[in-house]
């Protein structure tokens, strides 16, 4: 989990939907929920992010956090 958090130091250099991904995907796995959804929050705000990942990951989120 810490390591994933600490990528978002090298968004210069890693292309940052991948960073929020791996965040979004570890904060998950270890039911860190609040920075699961900053992730979330970081991956659809993405201009490398196309329209319609966009409205998958707007829904996945929607599932993850109406548990």
């Amino acid at each position: 989990m810490q390591t994933a958090l600490h990528l978002s130091d090298y968004e210069d250099v890693l292309e940052p939907k991948k960073i929020f991904a791996m965040q979004a995907l570890a904060s998950f796995q270890s039911n860190h929920f609040g920075a699961c959804s900053r992730a979330f929050v970081r991956l659809e705000d993405s201009k490398s992010v196309a329209p319609d990942e966009r409205e998958a990951l707007a829904a996945l989120a929607l599932t993850i956090f109406t548990r």
